[in-house]
């Protein structure tokens, strides 16, 4: 019996995290590799249900992730994650989005290509909807900016000339 335990994400996220480690059966449902870091957490932090205990409903914006088993931890008896664990490991997939996607582009622009066309063959590859650009575009523009106060220019295009102030 396969066992999941469900995650709310935002949705380029989500579709990400599905396109990346889904199984093609569903568009809801992922599997961490065997010996990867977010399987690790799962196995150290299920429980036994608490009494009384009902699983809930999967939610449209939830993912399930498929609980793995093992021959001391049977995924049919330790299959309760708490709020707080569901969060830490929301975080953990966060981070592990933020890292492929913050990467990639980071190459990219650098490289010199342009945002838009750079930004919009990244969702494609990943299976990210259109819907989702401005948001993605929104963290890369900070992602510019906060290296660009530091004094670092990802884009070699780009040429910033800084006005001197007149006293």
């Amino acid at each position: 019996m396969e066992c999941y335990v469900y995650i709310k994400l935002k949705p380029y996220v989500r579709q990400w995290l599905v396109n990346k480690f889904g199984e093609g059966r569903n568009d809801w449902e992922v599997r961490f590799p065997a010996q990867s870091v977010e399987n690790a957490f799962i196995k150290a932090r299920n429980l036994i249900p608490p009494e009384g205990y009902l699983p809930g409903v999967r939610e449209s914006d939830e993912v399930g992730i498929l609980i793995p088993s093992s021959p001391y931890k049977p995924a049919d008896v330790y299959n309760y994650m708490t709020q707080l664990d569901r969060e830490a490991m929301r975080s953990m997939i966060e981070s592990l989005f933020d890292v492929a996607f913050k990467s990639q582009m980071k190459d990219d622009i650098m490289a010199g290509a342009k945002i838009k066309e750079s930004l919009l063959a990244w969702m494609y590859r990943n299976g990210i909807s259109i819907s989702n650009f401005e948001n993605l575009k929104q963290q890369i523009n900070r992602m510019c900016m906060s290296y660009r106060k530091k004094g670092v220019e990802l884009n070699p295009r780009k040429v910033i000339v800084k006005k001197s102030r007149k006293k």
